[in-house]
C-alpha cells in the first residue's frame, strides 16, 4: 500500500469508529476528533513532544 492510500485507509478507519469527523470544502477536507478520549489523548502527546 503507497502513503497516500495507506492514509486514506486509515483515515476511513478512524471515521467508521466515530473517532474522526469529517467536514469537505470543495477539494479541501477537514477532520476533527470526535472522541473526547482521543482528543485529549493527541493534546497530551502534542504538548509532550514539544516539550
Amino acid at each position: 500500500m503507497r502513503g497516500h492510500e495507506a492514509q486514506e485507509t486509515h483515515l476511513r478507519k478512524l471515521r467508521q469508529l466515530g473517532i474522526l469527523g469529517l467536514r469537505n470544502d470543495g477539494k479541501m477536507a477537514y477532520y476533527s476528533l470526535r472522541d473526547r478520549f482521543a482528543a485529549e489523548l493527541a493534546t497530551h502527546a502534542v504538548r509532550k513532544a514539544a516539550a
